[in-house]
């Protein structure tokens, strides 16, 4: 078989192929000329080629040899850049890079790899340094460029009104792999640009003794951040709707905190919108907007006591219609305390 000057001739070894049960015996190059590339496709079953990039060589065999049944001792097949090549691209980074440095392996030896085949075609990234043991697909090598400069590289501009705490890799709920920043106590132009790089206009926090904000595609259980207890505080949401989540809190304290931080939250979404409380033990109320939830927390009657009635009790309890409304009982009622009772109910109805 001819060698071209430009490369050389490794090694040939016999060594378990994927598909048969018998060692086969293959050939390995080392920095292949086109035409060895091109006599490896030939010589497999399936057109496929196998290598990994070492300090700068790069090795191919036959792609039906699998990196693990390599067993060769020349070099050390769990220490470089792995890749393969049949219907798609496989690139397998070992844990030792990141998605960004993968895109600049694979940029750096863009011409070899598409001597190979098209880069075009579908590129599954695995194993990297950012997260274990799961793999990302991408729809050719303009996808990947495009997650590695919107995502994981997200640049937004930090006000000094506000402290940024991190970036960090993170799985959406559609499993989808992105990098995000989180701020605390974020000015409105980070609301924003969250809000944005979210691309479908949606936010997530927490509120403890600080607002923390991020992505909205990232679940709460999903930020898995050390310096952020997502267990331990109030938790929102903003999509199409808002979330607020506290279990610990009564209706009380969660109306009571959305006040308090009443200015962040409406530059981060539309208080007409539905709202959906979960409080006191996950228990969950639904509001068609803040209106409603606040006239819940306001139905408390005020009324002046006069000397001649007994003055009973207040009680949560549910209206007819499901509503919750703290009301006032009255023992033996004046004509004055019997006016607002009807007053209070809004449609004239006392009831015994």
């Amino acid at each position: 078989m001819k060698r071209l000057i430009k490369s050389e001739f490794l090694d040939g070894i016999n060594t378990k192929n994927r598909w048969e049960s018998q060692n086969s015996y293959i050939q390995i190059f080392i920095n292949p000329t086109s035409d060895e590339i091109n006599e490896v496709k030939n010589d497999s079953r399936d057109n496929s080629v196998r290598g990994i990039i070492i300090n700068d060589n790069i090795y191919i065999w036959d792609g039906s040899i699998l990196h693990d049944y390599l067993n060769y001792s020349n070099f050390d097949i769990n220490n470089g850049f792995r890749f393969a090549y049949y219907d798609e691209w496989e690139f397998n980074t070992l844990h030792k890079y990141s998605y960004k440095e993968a895109y600049d392996i694979i940029m750096k030896y863009k011409n070899f790899f598409e001597q190979i085949g098209s880069l075009n075609k579908d590129l599954v990234i695995g194993y990297t340094s950012d997260e274990d043991n799961n793999e990302a697909t991408f729809k050719g090598i303009n996808n990947l460029e495009k997650f590695v400069n919107e995502y994981y590289e997200v640049k937004v501009s930090k006000l000094i009104k506000s402290d940024y705490v991190d970036t960090v890799t993170r799985r959406t709920w559609d499993n989808e792999l992105h990098d995000i920043e989180i701020f605390k106590n974020p000015t409105t132009k980070e609301v924003s640009d969250v809000k944005k790089e979210s691309g479908n206009n949606s936010v997530r926090g927490l509120i403890d003794n600080n607002v923390y904000i991020w992505n909205g595609n990232i679940l709460h259980d999903f930020l898995n951040h050390p310096n952020i207890n997502v267990n331990n505080g109030f938790r929102f949401a903003y999509y199409d709707r808002w979330e607020f989540n506290d279990p610990s809190f009564t209706l009380e304290e969660i109306y009571n905190t959305i006040i308090e931080h009443n200015e962040l939250l409406k530059n981060i979404g539309d208080f007409n919108k539905n709202f959906t409380i979960v409080y006191d033990h996950d228990q969950i109320k639904f509001f068609s907007n803040f209106n409603k939830f606040e006239g819940v927390i306001k139905s408390k009657v005020k009324v002046s006591r006069l000397v001649k009635s007994d003055y009973f009790d207040t009680v949560t309890r549910k209206t007819y219609e499901d509503e919750i409304c703290d009301i006032e009982i009255f023992k033996n009622p004046t004509t004055k305390e019997v006016l607002d009772v009807k007053k209070e109910s809004q449609n004239g109805i006392i009831r015994d």
